[in-house]
């Protein structure tokens, strides 16, 4: 593959829709990203769609934080932009390796102010995850990929196959339920990432949509080390729009808040810490000492009333069930009545979620069914383009050699097919004899004796030149000669 303009020097990583190599810019000798669409793609106009709607956003937004673009052109079959070269690694990488929370903080307020940038100019990403934040040489991060970027236009929505296309892990939950989104939508995606960059771990570890969006009604609790950032992660990742950050502005003030916070410099050996066998914490209240609990006063009186009542009232239960009770027939007893118990709290959580389930399976069968017929469709369409294409190219063959055909008409008229001769034996001719001429009659005078003619004595010539003659024309015309012949004409047609 070669790409004017630029040297390519290795594959730097490869994606559903493209592959982004190291190169070198010639001209400024410098090294950059090159992103270059599968060529078997560039024939698919929704994957150039994507593709060439990716370098317009990035080169529509203009910030530290957002990765800027240099080149965007195609040679040939193939599409490709050039972007700056980030060799630090991705946010993944740095999860593995390890990060201290003053750095996930540091990462999330750079991070926080590229998209705030990025709203403010109406692009939502869509696609927020740890392997699309990379770095720079000097550990800034950079936010990248923005494929399945969209401009708000009112109708942000995702289909089935784009949101399979981001990474399921970090999907909010109205964009996992193909809803409207706007900005607050990455405001959650870099809320899971938050979590992910202070505990190593998803939030969600779903493995399908319905599985993410059950888990996503519980906010996950941090570690008690780092509970002081339990309520930004709260607001982060709510499962309502309207009870998170309103904007990226506000995540931004919120975690400078949390950076100036002295506590959040503590080190574990000087916050303070509670006894392991204390539980609750109401045990560590002080307790009222004996004398400040007031005594009732006692009396004799009221002693004795009281233990009066409670045996008539033991005496009266013992006669009633032992006189009535027994004789009275169990038919004539009323019915207990039973009051209606109220269902437990597992109960109804139980159905709520058997409901909420009930409900996202129907609509996620809804957009399946939708999806599977816009693709029936679309392949019956393409389908008829192709055979359309291909009666096209037969009709142009047709027409290409009707017109090729008229032109030689016009140009001389076609050759008659050449017959071959057919030569007539000849007949073989014989040497005629000439007769010699009858010598004039004199009259009657005197006997003379007369001279040989020129006839007389040519005779014998002439008969040998036309057999000479007669047996060159046959061997001319390929007839059959004799050994005779041949010895003849060589010894006497010389």
């Amino acid at each position: 593959m070669e790409i004017p303009g630029y040297t390519i020097v290795r594959k730097l990583g490869e994606g559903n829709i493209a592959t982004v190599y190291l190169a070198t810019q010639g001209r400024l000798n410098r090294q950059v990203a090159l992103k270059v669409l599968h060529p078997t793609l560039a024939a698919n106009e929704d994957f150039t769609r994507r593709f060439l709607h990716e370098g317009r956003v990035i080169d529509l937004l203009r910030h530290p934080q957002i990765i800027p673009l240099f080149e965007f052109n195609f040679h040939e079959h193939y599409y490709y932009f050039s972007m700056e070269f980030l060799p630090g690694g991705t946010l993944e990488q740095h999860i593995e390796q390890g990060l201290i929370p003053e750095r996930a903080l540091f990462i999330m307020r750079l991070t926080a102010d590229a998209l705030a940038h990025a709203h403010q100019r109406g692009v939502i990403h869509r696609n927020l995850k740890p392997r699309n934040i990379l770095f720079r040489q000097d550990n800034t991060p950079v936010l990248t990929d923005f494929g399945i970027a969209k401009i708000i236009d009112g109708n942000s929505t995702l289909t089935l196959r784009e949101a399979v296309i981001g990474s399921l892990r970090y999907l909010s939950p109205e964009q996992a339920a193909g809803k409207t989104l706007d900005a607050r939508s990455d405001i959650y995606s870099l809320g899971a990432i938050f979590y992910e960059m202070l505990t190593y771990q998803h939030p969600y570890p779903a493995s399908d949509l319905i599985d993410l969006l059950m888990m996503q009604d519980a906010i996950p609790a941090l570690p008690k080390e780092l509970e002081k950032f339990q309520p930004v992660l709260n607001k982060l990742l709510a499962k309502k729009p309207d009870d998170r950050f309103d904007n990226a502005e506000q995540l931004v003030q919120a975690l400078g808040q949390l950076a100036t916070d002295p506590s959040a410099r503590l080190c574990d050996s000087q916050k303070p810490t509670i006894p392991f066998s204390i539980v609750k914490p109401e045990i560590l209240e002080p307790l009222p000492s004996i004398a400040e609990i007031p005594k009732p006063p006692r009396s004799k009186t009221t002693w004795i009333m009281g233990s009066s009542l409670v045996f008539f009232i033991a005496a009266t239960t013992g006669a009633y069930l032992t006189f009535f009770r027994s004789t009275a027939p169990e038919s004539a007893l009323p019915p207990t009545p039973q009051s209606p118990r109220p269902e437990s709290d597992a109960a109804q959580r139980q159905a709520q979620d058997l409901a909420r389930q009930q409900m996202i399976e129907e609509r996620l069968r809804r957009s399946v069914e939708e999806e599977v017929k816009r693709q029936t469709i679309e392949v019956e369409r393409l389908r008829k383009i192709q055979e359309e294409a291909q009666r096209q190219a037969v009709e142009t063959e047709r027409l290409r050699k009707i017109e090729e055909q008229a032109k030689l008409q016009t140009a001389k008229p076609p050759p008659e097919p050449e017959k071959r001769p057919v030569i007539a034996p000849t007949p073989r001719k014989t040497p005629a004899v000439v007769k010699p001429a009858e010598p004039a009659r004199s009259p009657v005078t005197a006997e003379v004796k007369r001279k040989p003619t020129v006839a007389e004595t040519s005779a014998p010539e002439i008969n040998r030149s036309r057999r000479c003659g007669n047996i060159l024309s046959r061997i001319t015309l390929g007839e059959p000669v004799s050994n005779e012949d041949r010895m003849f004409i060589t010894k006497e047609c010389r």
